[in-house]
């Protein structure tokens, strides 16, 4: 059985080239729009017959989440399976991985971490054969795709990056995007406290990239856990804005941002988040 823990993660990721993220989240998505069409396509024939133990098992397989209440947190329980491509360079048959994934949620502000496991499957046997730290594969995965957006869809590249959070996902959104973009000039990280985490963000950030400014924003007290924002005293122009909260309030009314602006918005998973207003949708 294979353990690895956080700090393995993280010397394994660390090697890790931006194109390569790239590429395997476009295998990912490819994957599973497949999957998506070929379901609804059998759905539109009628109610399909039960699958026989011969007949080929699907190689993508996404169920629904599915949580458990505790005292101190919700576990999210994420199953998937997923064959794909091996990378350009890499030698290598298809490979297919199944695993699942466990996430506990905090259930109160009170309640520090969030705690992620991956359990991996082996593919021949159906026994366990990894424990992983999830929590940096979490975020690194999110950006990936992320980057993959900024690359496919954005109208140009960003010079002026402004960013709602200061955690994990924000960290490695803005790492990738500065690998992957290196004319960003000018990155604004907002946070509604000058925490800890807040204030080493962007110091941790201007040490690995010294060409880039880097400006925290947060409220004038430093305690207010509000993500209320003075227009006068925040420059939020930019070509990409990146939001990763958990706010049920919109961040920024639309007038704010000009067009051709590219969104990453990830923080929202429950139907009462709103990172952004219903008119900024309605533009986009």
């Amino acid at each position: 059985l294979l353990v690895l823990s956080a700090a393995d993660v993280e010397q394994i990721t660390a090697s890790f080239l931006p194109l390569e993220l790239q590429v395997l989240m476009a295998q990912v998505f490819s994957s599973l729009s497949q999957f998506s069409e070929g379901h609804q396509a059998k759905r539109s024939d009628g109610a399909a017959s039960p699958k026989s133990s011969s007949e080929p098992h699907p190689t993508t397989q996404t169920p629904h989440r599915t949580s458990i209440t505790m005292e101190n947190h919700t576990a999210l329980f994420m199953p998937a399976r997923l064959s794909i491509q091996p990378l350009p360079g890499n030698p290598g048959d298809q490979t297919g991985s199944t695993s699942i994934k466990i996430v506990a949620v905090p259930r109160s502000r009170g309640q520090s971490g969030l705690p992620a496991t991956t359990v991996v499957l082996d593919e021949h046997t159906g026994a366990v054969k990894a424990i992983v730290n999830a929590r940096k594969l979490t975020a690194l995965r999110n950006a990936a795709g992320s980057l993959l957006s900024t690359i496919l869809v954005a109208t140009r590249y960003p010079r002026r990056i402004v960013a709602f959070g200061a955690g994990a996902q924000i960290e490695a959104h803005l790492y990738l995007h500065l690998k992957s973009f290196t004319n960003v000039q000018h990155v604004t990280v907002i946070n509604r406290t000058c925490n800890s985490r807040a204030t080493r963000l962007p110091q941790h950030l201007a040490s690995t990239f010294p060409s880039t400014q880097f400006v925290l924003h947060t409220p004038a007290d430093g305690q207010t856990r509000s993500w209320n924002i003075d227009r006068d005293s925040l420059d939020i122009q930019a070509d990409l804005v990146i939001c990763a909260t958990s706010s049920t309030e919109p961040l920024f009314p639309s007038h704010w941002i000009g067009n051709n602006t590219h969104f990453i918005l990830i923080g929202s998973y429950t139907p009462n988040m709103h990172e952004i207003d219903s008119s900024l949708v309605r533009r986009s």
